[in-house]
């Protein structure tokens, strides 16, 4: 109607409304402004929200705030499945940042949870960093049992297992078997 009659009486529930979001969206500036500031003046409470603000940090380049983050969700607690995603951000970012020791534990604490993920980081250490074939052919083998018993759609599982059996033929050359 306004681009005929050109009547703009109709649309002021409109321009109300997009007011409205315009205050809306000042006013949640403020609060991340204020939550991205000091995560941990009390404003999160939350496990899921400081693993989300860990993602954040880490997009930009601050893997150290980044990292704290995570850890502090991970203190608070989350779900299983948020557990496991976090956990496998925070092992890859500590190993990034050189922490392979800290990055070594949360491997450890994935792997007795099932997180397949973690076998083969796993793996992967005591391959390459502790140059130990037998213990990482350990591993391997263990995240193929983890995949073989995992309710996977089909081209996960495959994706899995080519993985693994084609790390396990290289391992198995390495040792001479």
């Amino acid at each position: 109607d306004y681009l005929r009659t050109g009547d703009a009486r109709p649309l002021g529930g409109v321009f109300y409304h997009n007011a409205m979001d315009v205050v809306a969206m000042a006013a949640l500036l403020s609060h991340v402004s204020e939550l991205l500031a000091d995560p941990y003046s009390g404003r999160v409470e939350h496990g899921l929200d400081f693993i989300a603000l860990g993602k954040l940090y880490e997009d930009l380049g601050h893997w150290d705030e980044a990292a704290r983050l995570f850890e502090r969700g991970l203190e608070l607690g989350v779900t299983e499945a948020d557990f496991g995603v976090a956990v496998k951000r925070l092992s890859i970012l500590q190993k990034k940042r050189g922490d392979v020791d800290r990055a070594l534990r949360l491997w450890e604490e994935a792997a007795r949870k099932g997180h397949i993920y973690a076998h083969i980081e796993l793996a992967k250490y005591y391959e390459h960093k502790m140059r130990d074939v037998k213990t990482s052919i350990k591993w391997a083998k263990s995240a193929r049992r983890e995949v073989e018993r995992a309710d996977l759609p089909a081209y996960i599982r495959n994706h899995w297992l080519t993985e693994i059996d084609h790390r396990l033929t290289r391992l198995a050359r390495k040792a001479g078997l």
